[in-house]
């Protein structure tokens, strides 16, 4: 059988020896010489050619191990992966918290405010214990499964029972911080090919252990090769032909025999593409994806993890960013590799962010070196993720309870590392990721999300980060809809966008469609005067500002009917626009105080550059 790198494998296919013939027994009475067959059959890899296990002990007093020992290995992961799932549990809430909490007004914050919220929800001692815990609880399943794995092997081929706890446990490390350990136990277990054999019941092993494992792996792997995602690449290619031959000893090769080789050729010159900013690859691989062999799919992820470090290093990441989203979006199945990439560097930063080594013996990455070197590609592909959410709807996510989890956490593990960036100088790539990450929730969850309890925990954490009275009123009040209009959409900043909230919090109260509505004649003014969002900014502000100068608490009154009869400006240029304004000044039918509006509309916009 060919392989991924064209070695041809041998399948399990001896016969156990019969027995010796009685009269044989009664003459080896005395040792067997050193050399001879019999004593042979306790190594390990004569046993194995004998059709026996690599693993297991010969016949004899030491056939298997103590039964004790079994059963206290098995307790002892069983009691690792229960505190895992436990501190997963908790962390999956407090994840899915923070999403709730920034999610109807996260995208009117600027990236100074959105940091403090974050970090603030993060640092209160039962959210930051929290986050702790599952890292350290993911370690310890690690170390237990590493220690007991020989053990737990043979106990798997024999029963059932131990079997299923084995696959479980392996299952809930994949999936957590620790995710690129349980590669490390996959390929000491399945050395043996009998324990291969025996996992072949579970059908689902490649999709709930190998990939999110492999995810972990290749995010470990572009650390220990200093972030170059070439060389990472590389590494990753070998480790997965190392996988490839330790599957195939059990039949279950992971790469197509006759193209094993041809996609990992393929997988290198992508990533050769990628590091000069070409993604045209994902294309092709979003229309073959069904048809991928495993291994293919584990280079598939791997290219999703490593272009991410590409795209947000250089000035392509918009080009990154929409690759991966029409990848993610090409069909079953595409979604979620990219939403398991994004968990890998998320995950890279919860260890870094506690200090805990991607390997047995390993060192650490800081957090400080998380967030200059790897907090970019994190919001890269978090960006690719939240755009494929955006476009295919919440419905159309197959667990959307996870999916607002995920987001939560690369929210957190994001804001976590804005502290560490010199002179609050913090990168597109992460800054938009955070971005991305709220408005995908806002998407999932709908834009107005009221939860007992959300708000008092809402208004004291904007009074931790010193946004209090007007302003705080308006943001708690606003539709998140409206929010990811006006910032989106029309192009008004963060601070462009408070500054109005303040002056006018009708601007943004509710979902769109409550009166007053101001935000279709918004639309409809920044679309007929080609207007980028500082001169729609400047227009509303000197517009809104005149109100409130003129008519104080009762500016409302002004504005309302202003944006009312703006909501039927036909014009379809600047100059068109120009003549409504003057129209609506010099109208004899024109209140007196709308008039002012109209003339200090018109002559703010007679102030901007010609449209072109």
């Amino acid at each position: 059988m060919g392989t991924i790198d064209n070695i041809t494998r041998r399948r399990d296919t001896v016969s156990t020896p019969p027995p010796p013939a009685p009269e044989q027994k009664k003459k080896s009475t005395s040792p067997a010489p050193k050399d001879s067959p019999s004593a042979a059959s306790n190594h390990p890899d004569v046993r194995a050619h004998q059709g026996q296990s690599r693993f297991e002990p010969a016949s004899g007093p030491t056939a298997a191990a103590p039964a004790t020992n079994a059963a206290g290995a098995r307790k002892e992961v069983q009691g690792a992966k229960a505190r895992l799932d436990k501190a997963r549990e908790t962390t999956q809430a407090k994840n899915e918290r923070l999403s709730k909490l920034l999610a109807n007004f996260g995208p009117a914050l600027n990236d100074k405010q959105k940091a403090q919220f974050i970090q603030k929800f993060q640092q209160a001692p039962e959210n930051k214990e929290a986050y702790a815990e599952e890292a350290k609880a993911a370690q310890a399943l690690a170390e237990s499964l590493e220690k007991n794995q020989a053990t737990l092997g043979q106990a798997a081929i024999k029963d059932p029972q131990a079997r299923k706890e084995l696959y479980e446990s392996l299952e809930s490390l994949a999936n957590s911080p620790a995710s690129a350990r349980a590669a490390d136990v996959v390929e000491k277990l399945f050395k043996d090919p009998a324990v291969g054999r025996a996992f072949n019941e579970f059908k689902d092993f490649n999709k709930e252990v190998l990939q999110p494992a492999a995810n972990g792996l290749a995010a470990r792997l572009l650390v220990e090769n200093n972030g170059d995602p070439k060389s990472a690449m590389s590494a990753y290619v070998e480790k997965l032909k190392q996988l490839d031959k330790t599957f195939a000893d059990f039949g279950k090769p992971l790469f197509d025999a006759k193209d094993g080789a041809a996609q990992a050729s393929m997988a290198l010159k992508a990533m050769e593409q990628a590091a000069n900013g070409n993604y045209d690859f994902f294309e092709e691989l979003g229309k073959d994806f069904a048809n991928q062999s495993a291994g293919q799919k584990l280079l598939t992820a791997g290219l999703i993890a490593f272009s991410a470090h590409t795209g947000a290093a250089k000035a392509n990441q918009g080009e990154y960013v929409e690759a991966v989203k029409e990848f993610a979006g090409a069909g079953k199945g595409t979604l979620e590799f990219v939403a398991g990439a994004t968990q890998s560097l998320v995950d890279l930063g919860r260890n870094a962010e506690n200090g805990l080594a991607l390997r047995h013996g390993g060192k650490a990455l800081s957090a400080a070196d998380f967030a200059l070197r790897f907090a970019p590609g994190l919001g890269a592909v978090a960006s690719a993720a939240s755009l494929a959410v955006n476009t295919q709807k919440a419905k159309e996510t197959g667990n959307p309870g996870y999916a607002v989890a995920l987001f939560g956490d690369a929210i957190g593990v994001l804001g976590g590392a804005l502290g560490s960036f010199p002179g609050g100088q913090v990168p597109g790539a992460v800054a938009s990721g955070i971005g991305a990450g709220i408005s995908a929730v806002g998407e999932l969850l709908g834009n107005v999300i009221e939860e007992k309890g959300l708000d008092n925990e809402r208004r004291s954490l904007l009074d931790q980060i010193g946004i209090k009275g007007k302003l705080q009123d308006a943001l708690m009040d606003a539709g998140g809809d409206r929010i990811d209009l006006l910032t989106g959409k029309l192009g008004l900043t963060p601070d462009q966008l408070q500054n109005l909230m303040r002056k006018y919090p009708e601007l943004t109260n509710g979902s769109i469609g409550l009166d007053p509505e101001p935000i279709p004649a918004v639309e409809k003014l920044a679309k007929s005067g080609g207007l980028n969002g500082d001169q729609l900014h400047q227009l509303l502000d000197g517009v809104i500002t005149e109100a409130s100068s003129r008519y104080g608490d009762k500016a409302d009154r002004a504005l309302e009917p202003f944006f009312r009869t703006l909501r039927n400006n036909p014009a379809q240029n600047r100059e068109g626009l120009k003549q409504f304004f003057d129209s609506a000044a010099n109208d004899k039918n024109t209140d007196a105080e709308l008039k002012v509006l109209w003339q200090q509309a018109s002559r703010i916009l007679s102030g901007f550059p010609a449209q072109r």
